[in-house]
């Protein structure tokens, strides 16, 4: 039995960002993951705030948010 972990690949996953100040998170962008899991993706910062990743889940996973990071623009 193979105990190492692997992506999940081939899901979609959504890029989310909350200005600083604000409450609320909006979805910048949705981006499918590659056959391994990996997410690759370039935007542009303009404000500071805090990104995130978010997976809505499947029938077999449960939805997932990561952790934040936060980011300032200079």
């Amino acid at each position: 039995m193979k105990h190492t972990y692997t992506g999940y690949g081939s899901e979609y996953v959504k890029l989310q960002f909350r200005k600083a100040g604000s409450a609320a998170y909006t979805i910048v962008k949705t981006v499918k993951a590659s056959a391994t899991g990996a997410l690759n993706i370039t935007v542009a910062a303009s404000v500071d705030g805090i990104w995130r990743w978010a997976f809505g889940g499947t029938s077999t996973t449960d939805t997932l948010v990561s952790g934040g990071d936060y980011v300032d623009v200079r």
